[in-house]
């Protein structure tokens, strides 16, 4: 699945498992915060078109790497994070193409220095508290 073509149902998991605020998408879109709060708490059944067309662009500008605010920082030794949100897109939406394929090795091995680093940094921070 392309960008251009991208569900409404793709983009509001990708933001939820991102941990997207609803007062990020009030800031990007003008829209009310309460009513993305009710959309991200699970609280709306069936959202307007107009709510799901914010989502999803949302969800574009962060994978095309124009707001990547809420994204942890990569080592920049690694790829940078427009890079690593474009192979998280590519490796989910084409997973079968790339099978054979040297990106689907730099993005596990992308994958694995993040956990890396999350376990070190959450060590680092029970040993200083200790």
């Amino acid at each position: 699945m392309s960008l251009d073509n991208i569900t409404f149902e793709v983009a509001f998991k990708y933001l939820t498992d991102k941990g997207v605020t609803a007062y990020e998408l009030h800031k990007f879109s003008g829209a009310s915060e309460a009513g993305f709060r009710k959309l991200l708490n699970g609280n709306v059944d069936n959202p307007r078109r107009k709510t799901k067309d914010i989502l999803i662009d949302y969800y574009k500008s962060l994978v095309r790497g124009k707001k990547l605010t809420i994204t942890e920082k990569v080592d920049s030794e690694l790829l940078s994070q427009e890079q690593s949100l474009f192979l998280d897109d590519l490796i989910l939406n084409h997973e079968k193409a790339l099978l054979n394929h040297g990106l689907f090795k730099t993005w596990l091995n992308l994958k694995l220095a993040e956990r890396e680093n999350e376990i070190h940094r959450e060590y680092t921070n029970r040993d200083s508290k200790i």
